[in-house]
């Protein structure tokens, strides 16, 4: 197997500020009066067999509002009720590829880990973006 270079820490962190950044973006885009309070990375995934860039997730004032018009401060740091997410575009999967690519050639392995010829591994997960809002 050829060693795979893997990404630098610059280009991880620069690929990480760039994606809040432009998802902080679209979303001042579409809902330009919303109240943001944050922008959280969330739903780090690997399951042996695949890596995968974090989500973003946006939190409003607004989303933390129940129908009879109090806050739910329950919500108001668990990214995964925000209402508001996206996941990877395909530079950023292309880079945690290559951070799970680089992680096989120093034998990490698990059961579910299936090798190709080039030593990458397949997956049945397809990256795509997603966005979902409540309202």
């Amino acid at each position: 197997m050829s060693k795979v270079k893997p990404p630098s820490k610059r280009e991880i962190k620069d690929a990480a500020v760039a994606q809040v950044l432009r998802v902080l973006r679209e979303f001042r885009a579409k809902q330009p009066d919303a109240d943001v309070y944050a922008a959280a990375y969330y739903m780090f995934y690997c399951d042996g067999s695949w890596v995968s860039w974090p989500m973003v997730a946006i939190g409003t004032e607004e989303n933390l509002l129940r129908d009879d018009g109090t806050v739910d401060e329950g919500l108001r740091w668990s990214s995964a009720d925000w209402g508001y997410d996206v996941e990877a575009d395909d530079a950023e999967d292309a880079l945690a590829k290559r951070v799970h690519d680089y992680a096989l050639t120093l034998g990490v392995r698990t059961p579910t880990t299936t090798p190709t010829s080039t030593g990458s591994c397949v997956s049945s997960r397809k990256p795509r973006r997603l966005r979902r809002s409540r309202r």
